[in-house]
């Protein structure tokens, strides 16, 4: 009667077309990549604060990280004198694994992710601080400050990164660091 079908290579070229459209729509607008960088990102810091932690146990010498929104970076720092009212900082604290001064800039290839802000508050201080410090021996979350010693009641770290945030948690009498 003349009626004639589609070939198979016919049918073929119209699904690969079909299946091309189909997959460039449902394709996710962000990168999944970008939600990697932003863990990566807070295991950093949470790795640096759990370090501050058992280096103030270990040595005795209280160790804290100070957190800077405006330069986006992140130090390990160990107190040089603990006799005085207020005690200086010193960064000369090293990453256990490469080596090198313990002192991470996000914003960067390595860390993408956005530091948006540290909200670190003590007993006794209305206004929050931009380091987490921990008292030498015990490991306690606080810091001495014109000779009156202050323990962390609270402490969160938010980091950003392709529209996502993440939160870190210092707990204030255990010192315990969670991701959130």
């Amino acid at each position: 009667m003349g009626e004639r079908g589609y070939s198979m290579l016919e049918l073929l070229i119209v699904v690969g077309i079909v299946s091309i459209i189909a997959a460039v729509l449902l394709l996710p607008a962000d990168n999944p990549s970008d939600g990697l960088e932003l863990e990566a990102a807070a295991r950093e810091v949470a790795a640096a604060l759990r370090f501050a932690q058992s280096e103030a146990r270990r040595s005795g010498i209280p160790h804290g990280v100070e957190l800077k929104t405006g330069t986006q970076q992140m130090r390990l720092y160990r107190v040089a004198d603990t006799t005085a009212d207020t005690p200086t900082k010193v960064f000369t604290v090293y990453h256990p694994t490469d080596i090198s001064l313990y002192n991470i800039t996000f914003s960067s290839d390595r860390f993408p992710a956005t530091f948006v802000s540290a909200n670190v508050f003590y007993q006794g201080l209305g206004a929050p601080k931009f380091f987490t410090e921990f008292f030498g021996g015990s490991g306690t979350p606080g810091f001495k400050s014109g000779g009156i010693s202050r323990v962390l009641t609270s402490a969160q770290i938010t980091l950003a990164h392709a529209g996502r945030s993440i939160t870190i948690n210092v707990a204030a009498q255990s010192g315990t660091v969670s991701v959130l």
